[in-house]
């Protein structure tokens, strides 16, 4: 069976990752891990299904059915391309493996995902390392450059409110970081001396760890609990190989 030709709509590159969300980034390495061709395309937030980001757009046929498919949330996306690639990451794993790969995303992503966030969005340090990506964002997509700055302060005030609904957002900062290194520790005696989360070879679940562990790898970014998640040999190492892997297998 082909595959079908898909692209994904995402923020913006920076800082030498594809993407600095989290999410596009998963959705990426699982496309670069399963051969997909793919076109990365800074999409619109606001005109997105569920006005988020990332969604992708297939076009080309499956079993032989002209197919232009959209489908945003990336967990959903990959689920979606798990069935219908002749060879899923995730085919060999006992129900156990499936139970801990499970564990391992809703941590990072409904977790983890919201310490990174309020880092990044609520204090100054963060703020400012996320900032120009924002400006770059606006750019691409041909946001006037005099009132870039405003849409910044009001998307910066809507991300603050959300996190202090989740109640991340109410944590004093190093109580945040303290969260984090909890995350990160469990996640780096997990992975432990092995290749991947889950042994010799890549599955769903390193999407997830990657995308989390990648945006450690950026020292632009100085806020502590970015240079926190440097600290970890064993965690960079991994980011490394994930990527030297995406690199060698994309198409």
């Amino acid at each position: 069976m082909s595959l079908p030709h898909i692209n994904l709509y995402g923020f913006c590159p920076a800082f030498g990752l594809p993407d600095l969300s989290p999410f596009v980034l998963k959705v990426h390495t699982y496309l670069s891990l399963q051969k997909f061709q793919f076109d990365l395309i800074s999409g619109d937030s606001r005109k997105a299904p569920r006005q988020k980001l990332p969604y992708i757009r297939l076009d080309g046929q499956i079993n032989s059915q002209v197919n232009h498919q959209i489908i945003s949330d990336s967990s959903l996306i990959i689920q979606y391309l798990e069935s219908i690639h002749p060879q899923p990451l995730d085919a060999n794993l006992s129900n156990r493996e499936k139970a801990t790969s499970r564990l391992i995303q809703s941590t990072l992503e409904e977790h983890a995902y919201f310490l990174v966030l309020t880092e990044r969005w609520q204090d100054e340090e963060g703020w400012a390392g996320i900032r120009p990506v924002i400006y770059q964002y606006a750019a691409e997509q041909k946001i006037p450059a005099l009132i870039r700055p405003l849409i910044a302060m009001a998307i910066r005030k809507s991300v603050i409110s959300q996190c202090r609904q989740q109640g991340v957002g109410r944590l004093m900062p190093q109580e945040r970081l303290n969260a984090a290194r909890e995350v990160f520790d469990a996640l780096n005696q997990y992975l432990g001396d092995q290749d991947f989360m889950l042994g010799s070879q890549p599955h769903v679940v390193d999407c997830s760890a990657y995308a989390f562990v990648a945006i450690g790898t950026v020292a632009e970014i100085t806020s502590p609990l970015h240079v926190m998640m440097r600290s970890y040999p064993g965690l960079m190492a991994y980011a490394e190989r994930v990527k030297r892997l995406c690199q060698s297998t994309s198409v």
